[in-house]
């Protein structure tokens, strides 16, 4: 029998097989090896007529495959609407991204979807439709609950890009959020977290380990003791490298009971990423002491007072970046800004080791000498 031109088999199933911009793309036939020479050439050339349409960008693979007579009638033919491109850009995401990524971008779909009606035809998805959730969605959110969103709306629409699903890029801008300093738990502060009674005693205690180590809350969750280090692994570090924390002996009984509650609770069915009995109890008690501050302080605050103890102590900004594991010196900076003084004070034993002490007191004699010499004092 006569070969077909354009035509491929695959696991008993037959393609059309084309080259568009040096790379292969396969079509499917919806035909196995059961059809005939007659099936497979009709079908191969209702293809071959819109390969064109396809080549210049006319038409996607999806919209093709609409056009074709005998698989527009299948039942199981996908709509092209704006929710199902959405469910195949989470589909080929999901093995790559984690778990709390993915949830986040579920939350933005849901977002998303309270504002523009995800069944309207992909091609209907515009800057126009994206402004109009943008203006919606920024009285509703935070600046920058509101760039996360605009952020996964830019990586679908690059996505649809990349797949041809649509003609353009669509350029989405974020805002500019103000910056704000590193919101930290004072020492005085810590000490009345510890010692407020509503709060498990094993919470206060991993509270504990957070503020003298800086770790993250699930690098305490799913690191490993290793001696007199806490190992996080590249899976579960934010920058994906593997890490080690140093570690007090005091802490590892600790560490040993947080693991034994996280191992309980996986018992019970729970998933792991829902394991937020810490972060809630630790903000229940931040509440307790009066201190709360909504969006501000958080379990992550411990870190922070951990990073401002730090730069204190050695005043040198890449030591400190080193330290908390962040992969640039952006978010390290954050702690420059806040007013030095005000550090001393809020960390007073800490500030008994400080490197700007003695600067600080170098810079009041030079003042000193400066209004003497001047007569001005």
């Amino acid at each position: 029998m006569k070969k077909i031109k354009n035509l491929h088999k695959d696991r008993g199933k037959w393609y059309f097989r084309t080259a568009i911009n040096s790379k292969d793309r396969y079509i499917p036939l919806q035909l196995d090896e059961t059809a005939s020479y007659s099936q497979k050439l009709t079908r191969r050339n209702d293809i071959a007529d819109l390969i064109p349409a396809l080549k210049s960008g006319e038409i996607n693979q999806d919209e093709l495959m609409v056009q074709l007579r005998w698989y527009q009638h299948k039942s199981n033919s996908k709509p092209l609407t704006i929710e199902y491109y959405l469910k195949r850009f989470m589909d080929s995401k999901s093995p790559k991204h984690r778990p709390s990524t993915f949830k986040r971008n579920r939350n933005s779909i849901v977002a998303i979807g309270r504002i523009i009606n995800l069944n309207k035809h992909i091609d209907e998805l515009n800057l126009e439709l994206i402004e109009k959730f943008e203006k919606i969605r920024r009285f509703q959110v935070s600046v920058s609950t509101l760039n996360i969103d605009l952020r996964f709306l830019k990586s679908f629409t690059n996505w649809l890009y990349d797949h041809e699903y649509i003609n353009r890029k669509l350029k989405i801008k974020q805002h500019k959020a103000p910056k704000q300093p590193a919101k930290y738990i004072s020492e005085s502060d810590f000490i009345r977290l510890i010692n407020e009674e509503s709060i498990p005693a094993w919470i206060r205690d991993a509270s504990k380990v957070y503020w003298f180590t800086g770790c993250r809350k699930m690098e305490l969750i799913k690191g490993s003791v290793n001696g007199l280090h806490l190992l996080v692994p590249s899976a579960n570090s934010k920058n994906h490298t593997e890490f080690r924390i140093p570690l007090e002996k005091w802490m590892i009984p600790i560490i040993e009971v947080v693991h034994q509650k996280r191992d309980e609770h996986i018992a019970k069915g729970y998933k792991l990423e829902n394991f937020t009995m810490i972060s809630d109890k630790i903000i229940d008690g931040y509440k307790a002491i009066g201190i709360y501050d909504k969006g501000r302080t958080k379990l992550h605050s411990l870190r922070h007072s951990f990073g401002c103890r730090m730069y204190l102590i050695t005043g040198d900004i890449m030591q400190v970046q080193k330290m908390m594991n962040h992969e640039t010196d952006v978010a390290t900076k954050n702690y420059v800004t806040i007013d030095k003084e005000e550090l001393l004070n809020d960390f007073p034993t800490t500030a008994k080791n400080s490197k700007f002490i003695d600067n600080m007191e170098r810079v009041d004699r030079d003042q000193n000498d400066i209004l003497e010499y001047l007569n001005v004092a």
